[in-house]
């Protein structure tokens, strides 16, 4: 006796366990480093505290910024990729400013949202961040940061890096105590890229390594 199998049902069960392989080694990024750089304008607005002694106020931080090669680490706490913890680090400005005798110290932390699939990714998140300068001699200056993202995250196909173009809105409060606090905002256009290492999930939902062939 002979069995024949229709070939519409060996089709569907071909291409139905094809989809199921495709899914099993479907990366996810679960760390990433990178590099953010632009420039944009920050200006002050208000004086919320006028300063202590006679100065040139408000002459610091305000104008044309450009932001020089940053240090950017990035966390996915999901099972997907669709929310990350960002940690950008002024790092090349760290440095210039060390080799000048002076402190700087800036952390911008977002919680974004990177929406879609495939290559092109949506960024969006607010952010909070905090900054001190001091200079021997000189009043220190602080600031409290309130700042978002806004961009487009381009993907290569396996994820393992990506190219970004975001905006970046801020608000912040901060001053010293010479020259009292003020207030301000403005804005930079970043350009980016990240490197990720990837996870991908197994079929009972747990993570292990990426290999080629497949989960045994």
């Amino acid at each position: 006796m002979r069995f024949v199998v229709p070939l519409s049902i060996l089709a569907t069960v071909t291409c139905a366990g094809t989809s199921f392989a495709d899914d099993e080694v479907q990366p996810h990024r679960r760390f990433g480093l990178g590099s953010y750089g632009g420039g944009g304008y920050v200006q002050g607005v208000t004086t919320l505290e006028p300063p202590t002694t006679e100065c040139e106020c408000m002459s610091y931080g305000f104008g044309a910024q450009f932001e020089l090669p940053t240090l950017l680490v990035q966390g996915f706490p999901l099972d997907d990729d669709d929310l990350s913890i960002d940690v950008n680090e002024p790092l090349t400005e760290t440095i210039i400013f060390a080799a000048g005798g002076t402190f700087l110290w800036r952390s911008d932390v977002f919680l974004n949202f990177n929406a879609g699939s495939g290559i092109p990714r949506l960024i969006v998140g607010p952010g909070l961040g905090f900054s001190v300068i001091a200079t021997a001699g000189k009043s220190t200056l602080w600031s409290i940061r309130l700042p978002a993202q806004i961009g487009l995250e381009l993907l290569t196909t396996d994820e393992a890096f990506g190219f970004k173009i975001v905006a970046q809105p801020v608000f912040a409060v901060g001053g010293s105590r010479t020259d009292g606090v003020y207030a301000g905002g403005g804005g930079v256009l970043e350009l980016g890229m990240s490197g990720y290492k990837r996870d991908t999930p197994d079929d009972d939902g747990s993570v292990w390594p990426a290999a080629p062939n497949g989960p045994m």
